[in-house]
Parts: structure tokens; sequence; C-alpha cells
């Protein structure tokens, strides 16, 4: 912390216990407050001087308060997917700069885009109903892939990943269900 303001140069007072912070929107006011903290004051110009571990506190309920995920909570998700930062903004259709502020906690995403995320996370689906609605060639291609799945012999990642793992059961069930779609919609007896 600081030892002198920098303000006005006066010795500071260090404070720790509850710190209450008050939000401004517009008119409104609410205040927070946050137990165990430590912060330096200055009693000559009242000057506040908050430790690092109080800022990022005041931060994190920003987002609460906003009704936003956290940048954590972004990242868990991404993760979940097994995605790049580049990869998630692809499918949400920013850049990927844009992106990586949400997740780094540089900039808040918009409460549509925070809607989205949070619909992904609990229906990984609606990415393959977008990119379908995106761009129809699309869906040809998935479909010529996995027709050819059983004659790609190359150690492809792509033929690999298809081959991996064993999936989940809710994955199987999931991936059995988008391939019977799109046989029937072939047309196919399968």
């Amino acid at each position: 912390m600081v030892n002198a303001c920098p303000a006005c140069g006066q010795q500071l007072e260090m404070h720790e216990g509850t710190y209450v912070y008050r939000w401004t929107h517009g008119a409104e006011q609410r205040m927070s407050p946050f137990a165990n903290a430590k912060w330096e004051t200055c009693s000559n110009c009242g000057e506040e001087f908050l430790s690092g571990e109080l800022v990022s506190r005041i931060e994190e309920q920003r987002y609460v308060n906003d009704g936003l995920l956290t940048p954590r909570e972004i990242k868990a998700i991404r993760e979940r997917f097994g995605l790049t930062q580049v990869e998630m903004a692809q499918r949400l259709g920013v850049g990927d700069k844009t992106y990586a502020r949400w997740e780094n906690g540089m900039s808040l995403q918009n409460k549509s885009m925070d809607n989205l995320i949070r619909i992904a996370d609990k229906d990984p689906d609606v990415f393959l109903f977008i990119e379908e609605s995106r761009n129809p060639a699309w869906l040809y291609a998935v479909e010529q892939y996995i027709a050819q799945l059983n004659s790609v012999k190359t150690q492809s990642q792509f033929a690999l990943a298809a081959h991996g793992e064993q999936p989940t059961p809710v994955s199987a069930d999931k991936i059995r269900v988008k391939l019977q779609a799109i046989l029937a919609s072939r047309g196919s007896e399968k």
C-alpha cells in the first residue's frame, strides 16, 4: 500500500474491516459492504487507496450487480467446451480480442452476449443451430464429413478427433440423434 498521499503528501491511515463501496448508476446509488477488507485513507484530503484484493472483489461484485457472468465463469464455460478463446469468439460471432477482454475482465460483455453464453452452456447444440442458420452449406459439409468417416485412413487430426476418446452417454445420445436426423433428411434408411 501507499505510505504518503500522492495528492497532498500527508501520511495515510491504514484501515481493516468492512469497506462500503458506493455504486452510482445515474441518479441511483447502491452500497455493497466488503468484509475483511484493507484500505488506506488520507485524513487531510479524504483520498482512499484500496488494496488490490479489495479492488478485485469490487470488480467481481460489479458483474453480479449487472446480472452478468464473471470473467472466471466465462472462461470456465469455454474450457468445458474445450475451445480456445479464438474458437469461442468465432462461435459467438465476436472478435477474438473482444472475447479475450471479456474473459480477462478488461471489458464487460453486453447482456445479449451474456445470454447467448448462458444458453450455450446449458445446450451446446445452440452453436450448431447458429452455424446452420449463418451458413447452410456448413450442414452439407458436416454430412459429407460424416459420410466419409469410414473411409478415412489418414492420421488427420479431424479423423482422430472423430475416433478418439469414448463420448459420454449424453454426448453419444446427442451425436446419435444428430446423425439420425442427417440420415433421415437425406432419405437414408439407417
